[in-house]
């Protein structure tokens, strides 16, 4: 497998710390492959962070919940590396983890990677803001954003 803490060289304790998380979960032959790709879209786009200098901590415990990064500037990204289907599909799961960390207090980012089949599209998160609105999330559009990945 990929050592990607490698790839974070100068990282914070708290940055490898999460690293070392998805690491093991994206190695494990016992996790599902979709599952194991989703993670490994969640590492690249932390080392994208990690190297532009922005990124503070990745998977960090808040309260009960797990945030997948904290940003230097203190605010939380909730990363997606789901299809625009998936995302319909589960749209009150995304809400209900959005509200968790809304009443935490917590300044949010939304990330949703770009996925090669069945990508979500600036169409689609007009869509996906209608829906987190009306399920009680506080969230404008410019603080959802769609990713590309290498």
């Amino acid at each position: 497998g990929v050592q990607w803490v490698e790839r974070f060289a100068g990282a914070s304790p708290e940055v490898l710390r999460g690293v070392r998380y998805l690491e093991r979960i994206v190695n494990n032959p016992n996790v599902p492959v979709f599952y194991r790709r989703g993670v490994a879209a969640e590492l690249l786009r932390a080392e994208q962070r990690h190297r532009a200098g922005k990124l503070k901590g990745v998977e960090v415990q808040r309260g009960r919940d797990r945030v997948d990064f904290v940003l230097i500037t203190d605010e939380v990204v909730e990363f997606k590396d789901w299809t625009r289907s998936y995302t319909e599909r589960h749209i009150q799961h995304l809400a209900n983890q959005l509200l968790r960390y809304q009443r935490m207090g917590l300044p949010l980012i939304l990330e949703l990677a770009q996925t090669q089949t069945d990508p979500i599209t600036k169409a689609s998160i007009e869509w996906l803001l209608r829906e987190l609105r009306a399920a009680g999330v506080s969230i404008t559009r410019d603080r959802i954003r769609l990713i590309r990945l290498p």
